[in-house]
């Protein structure tokens, strides 16, 4: 008898949401080449949020030349959209996925491009963008929406006000 191939086999556990977010930030932090934060949020509203704080994070200071805060820039973006596409893709081919794990990467998706985008006036963003932990990232966020608008734009570097107040 022909035994059918190792992959037809394995037992493939049910993909869960918690474990389709995981997916989601394995993906976008491999593409970004850092390491897994050691706790992962299991909603899509904590992985929208810890990867947007990863991507502020890492956009360069306001002292950075232009020109080096736009190639950063673009290619967190670029790594951000690859990482996210790979994701949707793995969730999507999982053998009997639940709509539910699809929709929950959908959703972190949605919440993340939301946040980054040029267009800051968005309802979707709700309360999760006004937490009071996220205030700190205010500057950050206008300084990348400046830069975007005017590449040449000359800018006080808001870590070092952020440090003096």
């Amino acid at each position: 008898m022909v035994q059918p191939p190792l992959a037809d086999r394995t037992d493939i556990r049910p993909l869960t949401v918690p474990v389709a977010l995981q997916i989601l930030l394995a993906k976008v932090f491999d593409a970004w080449t850092l390491p897994l934060p050691a706790t992962m949020p299991d909603k899509p509203v904590g992985v929208a949020m810890l990867i947007v704080r990863t991507f502020l994070q890492a956009v360069p200071t306001a002292d950075a030349d232009p020109q080096v805060f736009s190639t950063v820039h673009d290619q967190l973006v670029a790594n951000l959209e690859q990482g996210v596409d790979r994701a949707q893709a793995v969730v999507a081919t999982w053998h009997d996925v639940p709509r539910e794990a699809v929709d929950a990467v959908r959703e972190a998706r949605v919440m993340v491009f939301a946040a980054l985008g040029e267009d800051a006036e968005n309802p979707m963003l709700g309360p999760w963008v006004m937490r009071p932990e996220w205030l700190v990232f205010t500057p950050r966020i206008e300084l990348l929406r400046r830069r975007l608008q005017d590449p040449d734009m000359s800018l006080p570097d808001i870590d070092d006000d952020a440090a003096a107040g």
